[in-house]
């Protein structure tokens, strides 16, 4: 089984903007219990909260066992990736996380989707270049442990080339 849990592929998501408080806790507690499913994901809840209610939401799996989050801080035409995977061995997730993509770029709510990894996270970059992402370049001693973050970049454009391979 690829998965801890019992979730069949292709893994479901849904948007979640402007959710109700009772999904927010629900997200937040399963941060709070998954330390591993971000680490990076350093915010206080109150600033959760409202980025919940601002920001294009993803939700991972089935509402009554959500299995990650993504979240998109938009601005100009960018979107800067925020996810959290509760299930963080969950393999296969790039036919999902690309179609999330999809989702928010036929919406118009950005052309480019930017995403930062931890160096030290070479499953985070496999993802990364399975789903056709480019490696844009480091920042050096710019992560939280004051280790080096790579910047990844997807364009709808490249979204749209994945889809037509797909099919």
């Amino acid at each position: 089984m690829r998965l801890k849990h019992t979730q069949s592929d292709p893994l479901p998501w849904r948007r979640i903007t402007g959710t109700d408080q009772a999904r927010k806790d629900l997200h937040w507690s399963l941060l709070q219990a998954s330390p591993e499913a971000f680490d990076d994901f350093k915010v206080d809840r109150e600033d959760f909260d409202a980025w919940l209610e601002r920001f294009p939401c993803y939700e991972l799996g089935l509402p009554e066992q959500p299995v990650g989050l993504l979240l998109f801080v938009t601005s100009g035409g960018n979107a800067w990736l925020q996810g959290a995977l509760y299930d963080w061995r969950y393999e296969g997730r790039e036919p999902v996380f690309l179609s999330i993509g999809h989702d928010l770029f036929e919406r118009g709510e950005a052309w480019r989707i930017t995403s930062t990894i931890n160096t030290d996270r070479p499953t985070a970059r496999a993802v990364m270049q399975a789903m056709g992402w480019s490696y844009e370049g480091t920042w050096r001693k710019a992560g939280p442990r004051d280790n080096d973050i790579e910047v990844w970049a997807l364009l709808s454009s490249e979204v749209l080339a994945w889809q037509q391979q797909q099919q």
